[in-house]
């Protein structure tokens, strides 16, 4: 990482990127957000993507859906605290594997 970072740098240095072009926008949000977009470098076994995170949410917002057809408000609570119960323990398995 140290040496992409040193060659990105090094790509606005020398001029060899325009600076207004999509690329030269790119190296200027990496140069800006480095710190920030290497974070999860410093914790050993952090995973590089959230999709554990966006399949809950996507499962939520399913069910949100889905509950505008339940008959009754009771039955889209019970439903949803059903959703609930199952994420957490579809997410409990997968941390143990």
């Amino acid at each position: 990482m140290d040496e992409l970072e040193a060659w990105m740098q090094a790509l606005l240095d020398k001029r060899k990127v325009e600076p207004n072009s999509g690329l030269g926008d790119a190296i200027h949000y990496r140069v800006k957000h480095w710190s920030k977009l290497t974070l999860f470098l410093q914790q050993p076994g952090a995973p590089v993507d959230n999709s554990i995170c966006d399949r809950a949410i996507q499962k939520a917002i399913c069910h949100r859906k889905n509950s505008l057809f339940c008959k009754t408000l009771h039955g889209a609570q019970v439903g949803g605290l059903l959703v609930l119960l199952l994420g957490f323990g579809l997410l409990a398995v997968r941390r143990r594997r």
